[in-house]
């Protein structure tokens, strides 16, 4: 048998280590480091809603989705839930993280489900209610789900311009985004 040789061989392991020193990465905020345990930047704004005129960032996606409760819906100490999950899945919408989406989905679907649940228990005001369905519709990708939104939509008072606004995707994307800004421009609880 020949033995077939190669030239040059490979460099070791060994040859190939320096003792030079590698730069140090610059580190990313954790977190908590970074605010992102509370979802306060999102009461300031949301980053690209249609007017473009808010400037704080939502917090990071993993976060939101990790704060998640095992309903569905995030909750949150001394604040009601629906608002709360309302500012998640706005965050949600940002990023673009629907129903279909091939790793977050199935969090969104739940979310969603879990959402329609506490809507159609819950006796809230309208514009909570208006923009958490508007949101819900807009996560959601399926016939069946936005259906569902849109019939519990109708059967709810004070909904008629949303279930307007659910015949296209432009329409409630423009629902969404005035209701946003007026939530907004409302004082919060704890500025009462």
């Amino acid at each position: 048998m020949r033995r077939i040789s190669l030239g040059a061989q490979a460099p070791s392991a060994q040859s190939r280590v320096t003792s030079q020193p590698v730069a140090a990465l610059p580190s990313r905020p954790n977190a908590t480091e970074a605010g992102a345990r509370s979802f306060a930047p999102l009461n300031a704004g949301l980053c690209s809603m249609a007017d473009g005129s808010s400037t704080a960032v939502p917090p990071p996606l993993k976060v939101i989705l990790g704060r998640q409760g095992a309903s569905g819906l995030w909750e949150e100490a001394g604040r009601d839930t629906l608002d709360v999950t309302v500012e998640a899945l706005a965050a949600l919408l940002h990023f673009n993280v629907r129903a279909s989406h091939p790793v977050h989905g199935g969090q969104v679907k739940k979310a969603i489900f879990a959402l329609l649940e506490a809507v159609a228990a819950a006796d809230a005001d309208v514009a909570p209610v208006a923009l958490a369905l508007g949101l819900a519709w807009l996560l959601s990708t399926g016939r069946r789900s936005r259906r569902a939104i849109e019939d519990l939509a109708k059967s709810r008072r004070g909904l008629e311009s949303l279930t307007t606004a659910l015949d296209s995707e432009g329409e409630a994307r423009s629902h969404v985004d005035r209701a946003w800004a007026a939530r907004r421009a409302a004082p919060s609880s704890t500025d009462r």
